[in-house]
């Protein structure tokens, strides 16, 4: 895929219409936490400072498209020691279209805090290490009648540590299939029914879980303005647990549920959220996480705006007997934005966070305001 995107940038303008796109940006974070860790032990409040360059490429043929993202993040911490990091994420992705079918390809690599991104996937820090991400998949859509799509992918994503079996986290890879099936009902209504197997394998720990889920939706616009996405499902998992030369076998069935609405009217717009979904985990298993999350912005003046953020997590660790316990915890708070011109722009926003485990244990919690300036003065795009 990198080697695409170079071939597609360096075609010659008299060979191919080709259309070129380039957008870099610049920002500079300052943040100020309370408890940025979530723990019950004694802490100090923590000064973090970030600068977070990236740059976006797309290169686009008639039928053939590339895109690439970079991003880096050097954050530097006061007040609590281990949390210094250079974060740097690399992601790429091409397609190639034809009349009935798309082809895609795309593969990312990723090293950040594993203490940051598990938070923000999970609702839950299990140790501050470093992880290295890669993922690798592929995806074949076909257009099958005018009104049936038929949509298949694969993606295999391996996660690591820098110290495995370290603090709780343990290596870990994941398979993950699906097919799905779109048929439209009418202009405006959907139904999709998708087929999904995931294989995690945590080698180190001794854990191998398959989880296969079925689940159907439905997509409805109720008008020009008001949409609503809804779903629901079943999924089986088997858990291969293995310790001292046995292996322990045990199965979980639960269901699996969604569903989104969006409103928007002249300066406001809503959109709330509800999930239930199986993730992996670092900790040497597959986590069932309910996921409620809602928003609410208003168009302040043309050039600022505020909003409402909320998410709340129900976390269910599915490991038979062995599970550590479930979890409760959920964030709140209000932002403001400010785009004065094109170019530049500022955030600001706080977050309240609060977590309690079902162990008996007080709940956590931690305060955060954050500030951000963002530049986009470089883009630039060509059509040839």
């Amino acid at each position: 895929m990198l080697l695409a995107l170079i071939v597609l940038l360096a075609l010659p303008a008299s060979l191919y219409a080709v259309e070129y796109s380039a957008l870099p940006s610049v920002n500079l974070r300052e943040e100020v936490n309370d408890n940025i860790l979530m723990t019950s032990q004694p802490h100090d409040t923590v000064w973090g400072s970030h600068f977070i360059p990236s740059l976006r490429l797309s290169a686009a043929l008639e039928r053939w498209r590339v895109d690439g993202n970079f991003w880096a993040s050097i954050s530097r911490y006061v007040g609590e020691k281990g949390l210094d990091m250079n974060d740097v994420s690399l992601k790429l992705s091409s397609e190639y279209r034809t009349e009935w079918d798309l082809w895609r390809l795309f593969g990312e690599g990723t090293r950040d805090a594993a203490w940051k991104s598990e938070l923000q996937e999970t609702g839950l820090i299990l140790a501050t290490q470093r992880r290295n991400v890669g993922v690798l998949g592929g995806s074949w859509t076909r257009t099958l009648t005018e009104r049936m799509t038929l949509l298949g992918e694969l993606e295999y994503r391996e996660t690591r540590y820098s110290d495995d079996q370290v603090g709780g986290l343990f290596d870990y890879d994941v398979l993950l299939g699906t097919i799905q099936t779109i048929y439209a009902l009418s202009e405006n209504d959907q139904l999709r029914a998708s087929l999904e197997f995931l294989n995690y394998r945590a080698v180190s720990v001794g854990v191998q879980s398959k989880n296969v889920g079925l689940q159907v939706s439905w997509v409805h616009p109720f008008s020009e303005t008001f949409q609503g996405t809804f779903s629901v499902g079943v999924r089986e998992l088997f858990n291969d647990l293995s310790s001292g030369g046995e292996t322990q076998q045990d199965k979980d069935f639960g269901w699996l549920a969604g569903g989104t609405v969006e409103k928007k009217w002249e300066r406001t717009s809503l959109r709330g959220e509800a999930t239930r979904q199986v993730d992996p985990s670092g900790g040497g298993y597959l986590i069932e996480v309910d996921r409620l999350s809602g928003a609410i912005e208003q168009e302040l003046t043309q050039t600022t705006s505020g909003s409402l953020v909320a998410n709340f997590y129900l976390t269910r660790p599915l490991r038979g007997e062995l599970s550590p316990p479930d979890s409760a915890s959920y964030n709140i708070g209000p932002k403001w934005s400010w785009n004065w011109t094109k170019e530049w722009s500022m955030l600001i926003w706080y977050r309240y966070a609060w977590l309690k485990r079902d162990d008996g244990s007080d709940p956590i919690h931690s305060n955060s305001l954050s500030w951000m300036l963002t530049y986009r003065g470089f883009g630039w795009s060509e059509s040839r």
